[in-house]
């Protein structure tokens, strides 16, 4: 709307200054000079038209957009003659902008990023140890009387993770589970995307609810076609049946980040999977990770130290029957602490967050490189167009209007650059990704956008603005008019100190970088030529899934038949077993 009222003014303003020049046109003709001579007579009275429009525009106000979409298209331009300095402009900022932002991001999501739970900010995670050095994990006798004991302060509930083999219909694979307590998902306020999710009522051994199994939203797209009706569908988990209570929403992957759980189990239906193993009971099997809500009202040192008092008790009625006298001080010792549990619990933060800061540290390096290097170029494009700047500034533009159209210019180049940074953003991910999946488990981290990516993105993009962009405008425009409309100006560049401050600025960096490359490429050739005390030649690794015999007890002897099917195989040397792969 305020656009069309604009140029219905500009049209009203064009009417009324010809109208204006008609009519002094016709008193001047009337004066007895003729037609020409009055037209001439008339313009000089009315003055410059042009002029007069400006300043009929700036009393409408709302001047500086179009100023601002004259510099877009002036700038424009300007960077379309030059395609040679454009393109690498262009590649220089797309490769630094895209590798921060993909380390980043990465680290955002291992570190920053909060649950996809309401109120994530009160959720906290139970540590526990005799001094600074502090565990994660409980046993279930453990969290069963924490539970029941600590209510009043803060809803407790337990994970545990696993894997197992899902069987239903023509899907046979082996997928990533998890045991949790009955009231997992209320604590945590997810609501199902189908049918219903666990209950405390799942969670009670014996229960014919305890057979009952959530699924994610991914293995309901990919195993069961996204079907509506998957609810009260039968499947069979190790052998054992089992029946779908629901679907999580698809935003929801559980409380482990870097793992995707595909079907989340009550803890009650541990006995059916694994007979042989009585974790339910044991006092000496540290399993589950603990993690909870805090009340309404409290707060986490209040609630913290109410858990302690409950947790002397739990130790006390606890203890393993077969534990030495000796470490029983220790045991006694033992202490409660609360950790923050909004972004959940991770087993690769402490493998991969110090790696992560080191790759984001060189990449910020390539960034301040990519900024040097953009900033030489601007500064070799200006002493192309010193004259074109110097004729501007010297029949009257302004220092301030020729440097916002410079910063336009590098503004675009810099949204150009951040355009490119997302192909080599989502390739620098992508191959972090499969780097970490290498020769182990599936991890699954959530790099989506959010509000914090936005903002170290946007920031990103402005201090690289700024960086490359102002000191070659300022210094641009600050050139002596009388010396460089001169014939025999002598070159800008033989007497900038800043460009060979620059220069110098980036050589050094650029050795730093090219330093640190090398010690990293010498440090991977290390290991892999370290002596690892075995043969590494001509290996193959072959992992069986031996969960459908586990509850037969008859692993060691399958393990031994496949052993001795492989040893048969033409061409194999030698065949072992291991637990821990070497």
């Amino acid at each position: 709307m305020r656009w069309t009222w604009r140029q219905r003014r500009e049209r009203d303003l064009e009417r009324e200054l010809r109208s204006d020049l008609e009519l002094e046109a016709a008193e001047r003709q009337a004066d007895g000079l003729s037609a020409e001579e009055a037209r001439y007579a008339a313009q000089r009275a009315l003055g410059n038209t042009t002029l007069v429009k400006e300043e009929v525009r700036e009393m409408w106000g709302w001047t500086w957009i179009e100023s601002c979409l004259q510099d877009l298209r002036f700038g424009s331009r300007i960077l379309v003659k030059s395609p040679g300095v454009t393109v690498a402009v262009v590649l220089s900022l797309a490769l630094g902008l895209g590798a921060t932002t993909a380390l980043f991001s990465l680290l955002n999501s291992l570190l920053f990023k909060a649950l996809p739970v309401p109120e994530p900010e009160r959720l906290i995670a139970l540590q526990h140890g005799a001094g600074a050095d502090l565990d994660d994990v409980f046993t279930y006798p453990q969290f069963a009387l924490l539970r029941a004991e600590a209510k009043g302060a803060v809803d407790l509930f337990a994970v545990s993770g696993g894997g197992n083999r899902l069987q239903s219909g023509d899907v046979d694979r082996k997928i990533g589970t998890q045991f949790v307590s009955g009231d997992y998902f209320r604590i945590l306020g997810i609501q199902p995307l189908l049918g219903r999710l666990l209950e405390p009522a799942d969670d009670v051994r014996g229960s014919p609810s305890a057979t009952a199994a959530v699924i994610s939203y991914r293995l309901w797209q990919s195993a069961f076609h996204g079907d509506i009706s998957v609810a009260g569908r039968k499947i069979l988990i190790d052998s054992v049946p089992f029946t779908i209570a629901g679907v999580t929403p698809r935003t929801f992957f559980g409380v482990e980040v870097g793992s995707y759980t595909e079907i989340t189990l009550p803890f009650a239906s541990k006995p059916a999977l694994s007979p042989q193993f009585k974790m339910l009971d044991c006092k000496g099997c540290y399993w589950l990770m603990v993690m909870g809500r805090l009340r309404p009202g409290f707060l986490s040192s209040k609630a913290e130290a109410g858990v302690n008092v409950v947790w002397k008790n739990v130790r006390r009625a606890t203890i393993p029957e077969s534990m030495p006298d000796r470490y029983k001080a220790d045991y006694f010792a033992d202490h409660i602490a609360f950790a923050p549990g909004s972004t959940g619990h991770s087993s690769l933060r402490d493998r991969f967050t110090k790696p992560l800061y080191v790759l984001l540290a060189m990449a910020a390096v390539i960034l301040l490189i990519s900024c040097s290097n953009v900033a030489n170029l601007l500064m070799a494009r200006a002493l192309a167009r010193q004259r074109e700047l110097a004729v501007r500034l010297s029949i009257g533009a302004q220092r301030g209007r020729l440097i916002r159209q410079l910063l336009t210019e590098s503004a675009l180049l810099a949204a150009a650059g951040l355009l490119g940074s997302a192909a080599v953003y989502w390739f620098c991910v992508n191959s972090l990704l499969r780097f970490l999946q290498t020769g182990g488990p599936t991890y699954y981290l959530d790099t989506s956008p959010d509000l914090r990516m936005a903002v170290f993105v946007t920031g990103l993009a402005l201090l690289t603005l700024c960086l490359f962009g102002l000191a070659p405008a300022v210094r641009t425009t600050r050139w002596r008019l009388s010396g460089t409309l001169a014939e025999s100006s002598p070159s800008v560049a033989a007497r900038s100190s800043l460009g060979r401050l620059m220069l110098c600025g980036q050589l050094a960096l650029s050795f730093s970088l090219l330093v640190a490359a090398i010690l990293l490429a010498r440090s991977l050739y290390d290991l892999r030529t370290f002596n690892a005390g075995f043969r590494r030649e001509h290996l193959l690794l072959i992992s069986p899934d031996t969960s459908p015999i586990l509850k037969d007890r008859g692993q060691l002897r399958y393990t031994e038949a496949v052993l001795a099917g492989i040893r048969n195989l033409p061409g194999v040397r030698s065949a072992g077993a291991s637990v821990v792969i070497p």
